[in-house]
């Protein structure tokens, strides 16, 4: 089996150190007649799937979001000089190989990889008709979060759903508005097709919850408060999650409150954040929180106690993210893609849109209260929103850029950042189109600023 399983991963990543749009073959007929030839083999396809999101150090799903957006927002800045330098004075260039390689390239091969998955199970003779259902979900539900990243990052980009190397290689720049209609559909079916409960000790393959958990993100992203109240509340009324009461334990392996994460795929790394984030004895972290995001936090704080970390170099301290507690080795730890406390926050603002403010109050107060802070004081909907947006960026700091596209799409990035970036830009909060993408493809234009 293990043969089989190294087989299958070579043949599905033939295209893994190409980017999408410049694809010299197809897969071929007989490769992906042997991937899915039976429910084991296509099992093994989307096995390999997850594992690839994680197998790279700060790709776009294993900790680009985190890092490089923190950078771009206001939670931490890079101690040593380099190419981060860029995202940290939102100076970014065309050529910046980060944005090429950690973003763009690794988008599109997953992309490409879940397409490939979508289209063997079509193809398939062999493959059960529940299995094949089960699957292209989890392919889908890939597909989506990917996608949503990249319309967070680019806005427009490329809308690409076959494995066809001929339409792939010359595809311009769709509107986000029907990228986001493909992240939907993708979410709203894979909500019928995933099971409803995860595998007995684990939380890392898609269930109809994590599905349904973006799909409750896209809709408050699209600022579709009914549906973003309404899908969220089935996420919490499922009866699969709890906030954990314990803090410290959040962030380990098959938590209450995980909904979907990733396990570790590289030997010696539990996640590749802790590792980044967490320094050597004796040395000064990789990024130290900025000042600002420490003193959003009341002294009572829980988060502030146990999510921060520092270490004192020179009689200098240094404050660095301590979510994942592991720097090195095996441990309890797992990378968290989607957790439940989110959802009282999707609810909140959804329900504060709505000019329901006792209902918004209480889910907001759900994760002060977890965090050990009193109850908000909030109690008109400007007042809310603005409370609700200071409590995500306390509650999902340095995880998954959530600061960086919520300053945008609150439309507060330039009121925030210009104070705080001397070479500010309104054109900053999107990221420049690798220029090597756009010279071998002339239907792609470059976004406003660069």
């Amino acid at each position: 089996m293990k043969k089989i399983y190294s087989y299958i991963l070579l043949l599905l990543s033939l295209t893994s150190c190409k980017k999408i749009l410049e694809i010299d073959t197809p897969i071929d007929r007989i490769t992906t007649d042997i991937v899915f030839a039976d429910d084991a083999t296509a099992n093994l396809a989307v096995t390999g799937l997850y594992n690839r999101m994680m197998e790279q150090n700060s790709y776009i799903t294993s900790g680009a979001m985190t890092i490089y957006c923190g950078l771009t927002a206001d939670e931490f800045t890079n101690t040593s000089p380099g190419v981060d330098d860029e995202f940290s004075t939102n100076s970014i260039s065309t050529t910046n190989s980060i944005v090429e390689q950690n973003f763009w390239a690794s988008a599109y091969s997953l992309i490409y990889h879940a397409n490939s998955i979508i289209e063997g199970l079509e193809r398939s003779k062999g493959v059960s008709s529940q299995m094949k259902k089960q699957l292209k979900g989890e392919a889908e539900f890939v597909r989506a979060l990917v996608y949503f990243n990249m319309v967070n990052i680019f806005s427009d980009v490329p809308l690409i759903v076959s494995t066809n190397y001929k339409e792939n290689a010359a595809v311009a720049r769709m509107d986000r508005a029907l990228i986001y209609e493909q992240i939907q559909r993708d979410l709203l079916d894979a909500t019928t097709a995933l099971p409803d409960s995860y595998n007995p000790n684990e939380r890392v393959r898609a269930t109809k919850w994590t599905a349904y958990a973006l799909l409750a993100r896209v809709y408050l992203f699209r600022k579709d408060w009914t549906n973003a109240r309404s899908t969220a509340s089935v996420v919490i009324g499922s009866g699969q999650f709890g906030l954990v009461n314990n803090i410290t334990e959040v962030f380990k392996q098959n938590s209450t409150e995980t909904i979907f994460q990733l396990n570790p795929v590289v030997v010696s790394i539990s996640t590749w954040e802790g590792n980044l984030f967490i320094p050597g004895s004796g040395a000064i972290p990789n990024y130290s929180i900025n000042s600002g995001l420490l003193s959003i936090f009341d002294s009572s704080d829980l988060r502030l106690a146990n999510w921060i970390s520092s270490t004192n170099v020179g009689g200098v301290n240094y404050y660095y993210p301590f979510k994942y507690q592991i720097k090195s080795g095996s441990g309890d730890e797992s990378y968290i893609v989607l957790r439940y406390a989110e959802q009282f926050l999707i609810r909140a603002e959804a329900n504060t849109q709505l000019n329901n403010i006792s209902e918004a109050q209480n889910d907001l107060n759900i994760v002060r209260q977890r965090a050990g802070i009193s109850p908000t004081t909030a109690n008109t909907s400007n007042d809310l929103l603005l409370a609700i947006e200071d409590e995500r960026r306390r509650e999902y700091f340095a995880e998954w850029g959530f600061r960086w596209i919520d300053l945008k799409r609150t439309d507060h990035a330039t009121a925030v950042l210009s104070a705080l970036k001397p070479n500010w830009q309104p054109t900053d909060t999107l990221f420049p189109i690798p220029i090597s993408e756009i010279r071998k493809n002339n239907l792609l234009t470059q976004n406003a600023g660069y």
